[in-house]
């Protein structure tokens, strides 16, 4: 299974539209594209104008033949207008692409669900090691903790070294409690010499999915 990423900051004021064209929009041109698994908008917890359309694949064939589709482009032009363009020094956005390489837990549970997004680069070579600390640390000693509905481990499809661990909460009380734990600061810290300074975590809301 793979996901397509869209990260961006939209202008000020604009997260409202677009959050209207992804109801109107990209709902029905995406509805029954083949491979497509499922879709999602997220909006920034403390940016409200911070957004991710995130979707689930089958293949990355499919994923990809879904890039180069005229839908596609059609809704990326529609889009265009809620964002700073890409020249411009304030553009932020980001499209990337990341195979699903663990998945613990089932997202179940009622009213609107938080996420942590942890993205980062990691040293040359240390994937098989980042990913031998996720299971055998991150998952197993993070599986009771209150309000954590789903956890995954995520692998860049275009360099190897680059990955976003993303945990979905019941809460936005529940996440923060656990990013101030001393549990979650333990495994950062064990982390941390496996990253190459580049790194970031952020907090998104999961305002529609479908």
């Amino acid at each position: 299974m793979y996901v397509q990423l869209v990260w961006g900051r939209a202008r000020p004021g604009e997260s409202d539209g677009l959050r209207q064209l992804y109801v109107d929009r990209v709902i029905p041109l995406t509805m029954g594209m083949p491979g497509l698994q499922g879709r999602e908008l997220w909006r920034g917890m403390s940016d409200p104008d911070e957004m991710v359309f995130w979707s689930v694949w089958e293949s990355l064939r499919e994923l990809r033949d879904y890039e180069v589709s005229d839908e596609r482009r059609k809704l990326a032009q529609e889009a265009d207008q809620y964002f700073y363009p890409m020249a411009y020094p304030r553009g932020e956005t980001w499209i990337k692409q990341f195979e699903i390489i663990s998945t613990a837990g089932e997202r179940n549970g009622d009213g609107p669900e938080m996420v942590m997004m942890a993205w980062g680069k990691l040293r040359l070579g240390s994937w098989d090691q980042y990913e031998q600390f996720f299971r055998e640390r991150v998952e197993p000693s993070t599986g009771q903790v209150q309000g954590l509905r789903q956890r995954r481990l995520l692998r860049s499809a275009e360099d190897p070294d680059e990955g976003i661990s993303l945990s979905v909460w019941d809460s936005e009380d529940d996440l923060l409690n656990y990013e101030r734990s001393a549990l979650r600061q333990g495994l950062a810290q064990d982390a941390e010499n496996m990253y190459r300074g580049e790194f970031w975590v952020k907090h998104f809301q999961v305002t529609n999915g479908n």
